[in-house]
């Protein structure tokens, strides 16, 4: 006789949504982490779309997917806009 058992789990397809986000990662409508850096290098240090994307660890192309968003270009383009650290 051969022994037929099955495992006892299943592995899944896909990982969960836990383990699929991405560390730096903004949250949903928010500029935070990596986007935040980007564009604080962006309005503060006067660096370009691509420099101030791969500075932040960001890839060019992200950033200016980002940059579409609309919540994303009110915080770029707000002008009382400042960094946290200044009051």
């Amino acid at each position: 006789m051969t022994d037929n058992s099955l495992p006892t789990t299943l592995p899944t397809a896909f990982p969960t949504r836990q383990a699929a986000a991405i560390e730096g990662r903004s949250r949903r409508g928010a500029v935070t982490g990596k986007l935040r850096n980007a564009l604080e290098l962006m309005v503060w240090s006067g660096e370009k779309r691509a420099d101030a994307a791969e500075k932040a660890g960001l890839a060019d192309c992200s950033l200016r997917a980002a940059l579409r968003k609309p919540h994303v270009l009110q915080h770029y383009t707000t002008p009382n806009w400042r960094p946290c650290g200044l009051h």
